[in-house]
């Protein structure tokens, strides 16, 4: 079997580092032009990112993040989202059946129960405090109950913020099987099924 994906950059390199991945034995070729620059701007991403490292193999972020200039990004925050002046702070990992076990913690602890509101923002999420720190008992650590599943069994707890451009650079060094092809396509044939074949400016084809 044979793929082809006609462009590079990020998109292009996650999809090419998944299929060489879970289908070694797949002919896999990527055809990037270097007359048409990369768009090279700062990403916002969804954690589902953490499960796609993980999927290739990347276990630990310090093996990327300093190479894409990746920080976290813990969630959305909509300014003047109901009216002006008001926000919404959208959070990842939501569970709506741990409210309790947050507000027996709390209690242990000798804190305040909260409202189901309240504490369902708490503590299903690694959230921003008011003191502006992450979600964290009075020892400073992230409980172990936090650490549950959600979304389809993966866990959702933060996202990241990365330069694009980098994202695939690191992707496209870190992905040895694949082929990279240098090449302007001109023409698209189709035929009833589809894409039949690329032609690239020098009349080489890709099927």
């Amino acid at each position: 079997m044979k793929i082809v994906i006609l462009g590079g950059g990020s998109a292009g390199w996650m999809t090419a580092s998944y299929l060489s991945v879970h289908n070694p034995d797949v002919d896999i070729t990527v055809i990037e032009s270097d007359n048409i620059p990369t768009i090279g701007v700062g990403e916002a991403t969804t954690p589902y990112l953490m499960k796609f490292f993980k999927d290739i193999g990347v276990e630990n972020e310090s093996e990327w993040m300093p190479q894409c200039n990746a920080t976290y990004k813990n969630g959305v925050m909509y300014e003047d989202w109901d009216h002006i002046n008001s926000r919404l702070w959208h959070s990842f990992e939501v569970d709506e059946n741990k409210y309790e076990t947050w507000n027996l913690i709390r209690e242990d602890e000798g804190l305040s129960v909260q409202d189901y509101w309240t504490s369902t923002m708490r503590n299903g999420h690694i959230a921003m405090r008011d003191s502006g720190k992450w979600l964290a008992n009075k020892d400073g650590n992230i409980p172990d109950w936090h650490h549950s599943k959600s979304f389809n069994g993966w866990p959702q707890h933060w996202a990241y913020h990365l330069d694009s451009a980098l994202f695939g650079e690191f992707l496209k060094k870190r992905t040895k099987t694949v082929t990279r092809v240098i090449a302007d396509i001109e023409t698209v044939k189709t035929n009833e099924d589809g894409v039949e074949k690329l032609i690239d400016t020098k009349g080489n084809e890709y099927t």
